[in-house]
């Protein structure tokens, strides 16, 4: 089902803004192909195909052009809360972002965001995923820029008003693209990269100790701040430790756990803990 087309002028509409049938006048953002409004009584208002097979793309090019078209239309959008690596409590909450203009597809150092969302002082770029997140390679473009960017996972944000009733809702869909956060995610932050690289300067660095014993291989660090362990014997009989795989990985106070690394063919791959960086005593 396609919730929104391409009106006579190029422009995306919601089926609640047309007429029914071939009155509709509009044509598939994917293939160009006339489209029916069909808004009968037992299934959900959606456009279809006239007299042919759907096209697979119809539904990811329409929420695409939707979601763009809403936000040149607005000049604000609230933006999702930011969380530093590891932690539960936003470093800041979602807050409203008003911008004066929107560049689309605009080259802007060696990428092509989907939108480029602009005030005098600063721009925060959009990117509307629909099938596909953000690769790997554009995010480390963006960290290499530091240049703010956000993802809207738009197919998931569709999915939700469509469980509701509200699939085609064009206002409902607006306000969900600028309203909400549920489907927003940061690619990248300048504050956040900041706040985290202090608190990895911050923090302890502790070696990993590898020992095997009981048949079982064991990774520890000394002196764990949480105390569930102790040591009953020995130089450091009565000192902390924790287990890193049992302990470390999901404590509150881990920020990170660094692994050592060999070359296996053509990459690098991940062999065992080698440090971990603990902000328990900080």
């Amino acid at each position: 089902m396609i919730p929104y087309a391409l009106s006579k002028n190029s422009m995306p509409v919601g089926i609640q803004d047309v007429p029914r049938g071939l009155a509709c006048n509009c044509i598939c953002p994917a293939c160009s192909a006339p489209l029916i409004a069909r808004k009968g009584k037992r299934k959900s208002h959606h456009f279809a195909h006239y007299r042919q097979p759907e096209c697979t793309n119809a539904l990811e090019s329409s929420l695409h052009l939707m979601a763009k078209a809403v936000l040149k239309r607005s000049t604000k959008i609230v933006l999702p809360p930011i969380y530093l690596h590891g932690r539960e409590r936003a470093v800041e909450y979602a807050r409203l972002y008003q911008y004066g203009s929107v560049r689309a597809e605009a080259y802007l150092q060696g990428m092509v965001p989907d939108l480029i969302l602009e005030t005098p002082d600063n721009k925060v770029l959009v990117e509307i995923a629909v099938s596909h997140s953000s690769r790997s390679d554009k995010i480390w473009k963006l960290q290499q820029a530091r240049l703010a960017a956000i993802e809207i996972d738009v197919l998931d944000l569709h999915l939700e008003l469509a469980g509701m009733g509200k699939g085609g809702d064009l206002c409902a869909f607006s306000e969900a693209i600028i309203q909400g956060i549920r489907h927003k995610k940061w690619l990248f932050n300048p504050k956040q990269h900041a706040l985290e690289y202090q608190c990895r300067e911050r923090s302890d660095r502790k070696k990993v100790k590898h020992k095997q014993f009981d048949g079982r291989h064991h990774h520890i660090v000394e002196s764990c701040p949480e105390g569930k362990r102790f040591r009953r014997s020995g130089p450091r009989e009565g000192c902390s430790y924790a287990n890193v795989f049992s302990d470390c990985l999901h404590c509150s106070y881990c920020f990170e756990i660094e692994y050592a690394k060999k070359h296996v063919g053509y990459r690098q791959i991940a062999t065992q803990p080698a440090y971990v960086y603990c902000l328990g005593h900080k």
